[in-house]
């Protein structure tokens, strides 16, 4: 039977416990906030929003996009596949402006196929493939887009919109969170250490599950992360 753990690397974990003696007496840092006009962690639920069929590799590709994305890669597996259900589907031409730089931000991509061009200032500064996302500072920030994607061939593109992405990346990340706080909570080494600091040490865990006899750690082998479980 899988079994989950959570497990932080060794320098992040040194890193989070060293600033529970060095921190006392320092001022918390801001979180970064959303935009305002969009995000409402009490409004209707995210479910409301249907997403469009996908098959088993296009679920795959929107997956582990999504894992590798730092506004996702905090979620639980179970909520990263709720987000990929959750993604609409778009087909355009070659040459078509997907994002316009200087536009409000209205949604989120993630580059099914086909291959697209990042212009800044009329200027080809990149590009993106199969597998790629972008969109997300514009919805994170309520910022205009920094750049103009431009296809270069026929695209498959996954959606999410403003107010679905806010409600599941960042509502769901904050559960994920609480959740995680809450755990660790139980841990005896970590029981008076300061709630903020649990926070950090809550985001930096990557959730891995193993199968019954499956080997964890071997003995004599180099300690480069810390296990909860």
């Amino acid at each position: 039977k899988t079994k989950p753990d959570f497990v932080v690397s060794e320098k992040k974990f040194q890193k989070i416990i060293m600033s529970i003696f060095s921190s006392k007496n320092k001022k918390k840092r801001d979180a970064i906030i959303n935009n305002p006009n969009h995000f409402d962690p009490s409004g209707a639920h995210d479910d409301d929003v249907d997403g469009h069929p996908k098959s088993a590799e296009e679920k795959k590709l929107i997956f582990d996009t999504l894992k590798e994305h730092y506004v996702f890669s905090g979620m639980s597996t179970s909520d990263l596949e709720h987000v990929v259900e959750k993604m609409l589907k778009h087909q355009v031409e070659a040459n078509t402006e997907i994002i316009k730089q200087g536009d409000d931000g209205e949604l989120f991509y993630v580059l099914g196929s086909g291959k697209a061009d990042i212009i800044v200032d009329g200027e080809k500064v990149g590009n993106y493939d199969c597998g790629h996302s972008f969109g997300e500072l514009s919805l994170l920030y309520s910022a205009k887009r920094a750049a103009t994607i431009k296809s270069t061939e026929k695209c498959i593109l996954w959606t999410l919109d403003i107010k679905t992405f806010h409600k599941l990346a960042i509502r769901r990340t904050k559960s994920s969170t609480k959740s995680r706080v809450d755990f660790l909570k139980k841990v005896p080494l970590l029981q008076h250490v300061a709630p903020n600091l649990l926070a950090k040490m809550a985001d930096a865990l990557i959730e891995i599950k193993y199968d019954a006899q499956q080997r964890i750690i071997t003995e004599g082998d180099q300690g480069d992360d810390f296990f909860f479980s």
